[in-house]
């Protein structure tokens, strides 16, 4: 994915992570994952997701003639994080870059720094810049 594909996504997530765009309801999450990731190890998908510690989302992905955008709430249970996209209730079994609209999506913890993105064939994961 070409760097200013990436830099664009990265302005659009963090321009909506702004104070003002906010999910309803979202409860705090662990401040220790909380911050910007990018997605990496995969060709020609360029995805970025922030994670607030107030347990608010921003999540963006280009994918050739596909983009995806979703915010909503995330909250973790064990080793999965979940992505709730504001006004859903339920979150697909399975996530692809593919997919014509982002619905919402599971990852898992991956170490630190580290969101994997079970997908069969997928080698990407997303990690966090701050890191």
């Amino acid at each position: 994915m070409g760097r200013l594909v990436v830099a664009a996504l990265a302005a659009l997530i963090l321009a909506l992570a702004a104070p003002g765009v906010q999910a309803r309801d979202c409860a705090p999450q662990d401040p220790a994952l909380a911050g910007l990731y990018q997605l990496e190890g995969e060709m020609e998908v360029g995805a970025q997701l922030y994670l607030s510690p107030d347990g608010r989302f921003e999540f963006g992905l280009a994918y050739g003639a596909v983009d995806q955008y979703g915010r909503g709430c995330w909250s973790v249970e064990g080793k999965v994080l979940t992505l709730m996209k504001e006004g859903r209730r339920t979150v697909p079994k399975m996530a692809s870059p593919a997919d014509r609209s982002f619905r919402g999506m599971r990852l898992t913890l991956a170490g630190k720094g580290r969101l994997g993105w079970p997908l069969p064939g997928f080698r990407g994961e997303f990690v966090r810049l701050s890191d």
